[in-house]
């Protein structure tokens, strides 16, 4: 059972403050914890983990321990430790994110990085998506399984080098299939890169991508989610490929010698 005294929580998103599926992420998680909500006050996606160094960050408080910032994600979870709470909180949560945050999403994600930024803080932090970019979605259908999902969060005891990324599919909630301890798949995109012109004639770009490639091995949650399964796959802050190292190594020295 959730302790009596209730948890601090730090809910934050990229997709904006006004989103749906923050405002959901909140509705739930409020029910068990104390929260404090600070997020972008425009869409944010894909920035990664980007931190905003050469401009201003403005703060605009909208209601009680709920704020807006003009910042990133990574900003927002910055921010909200060092002036709003001055101290850490005892969970961060991100999203739920209107788009997909699987397979190598995970390296452009906003959202992601919000909740990465904690784990590097060693806070318990967790990133919900959804694989629909729908932004009127309101996660009504869905509330059992992100309540369960936060539940049990909030009562499991787990590394501090080590976050929570979660991705619900894109079908009825009464079609889901389960929940899956998945692996990060692989998942490839086209790029695709607009060229247009003002109307004085200078260039400018759009860029996007296109999905042509992605992972179905039975263990990644790529092949999970195409079994209509919420999939939870735990991201560590170390990436060292300890694997390799010794290869390496062994690589620059014979290197070095000859």
């Amino acid at each position: 059972m959730i302790a009596s005294k209730r948890p601090l929580c730090l809910m934050t998103n990229d997709d904006g403050i006004n989103a749906n599926g923050l405002n959901a992420l909140c509705s739930t998680v409020s029910q068990y914890a104390d929260i404090v909500v600070v997020a972008p006050s425009s869409q944010r996606s894909a920035c990664s983990h980007a931190v905003t160094l050469h401009d201003p960050i403005r703060m605009n408080k909208l209601g009680d321990m709920r704020f807006s910032l003009t910042g990133t994600p990574v900003d927002c979870v910055i921010i909200g430790m060092n002036k709003i709470l001055q101290h850490k909180p005892d969970f961060i949560f991100s999203g739920i994110n209107h788009g997909s945050n699987i397979g190598d999403d995970v390296h452009y994600s906003a959202t992601v990085s919000a909740a990465y930024e904690g784990a590097l803080k060693g806070i318990p932090s967790i990133a919900f998506s959804h694989m629909s970019s729908d932004v009127s979605h309101t996660f009504e259908s869905e509330k059992k399984w992100i309540d369960t999902i936060a539940k049990w969060f909030l009562n499991a005891t787990l590394p501090a080098n080590i976050m929570i990324n979660v991705n619900i599919p894109d079908v009825p909630a009464s079609e889901i299939k389960g929940i899956s301890v998945a692996s990060l798949g692989k998942r490839e995109y086209k790029d695709m890169l607009d060229e247009r012109k003002d109307p004085q004639d200078n260039s400018y770009f759009w860029l996007g991508g296109e999905i042509f490639d992605k992972d179905v091995t039975p263990q990644s949650d790529c092949f999970a989610i195409s079994q209509k399964k919420i999939t939870i796959t735990p991201l560590k802050t170390d990436i060292t490929n300890y694997e390799q190292m010794e290869m390496v190594s062994s690589s620059l020295e014979k290197g070095i010698l000859e």
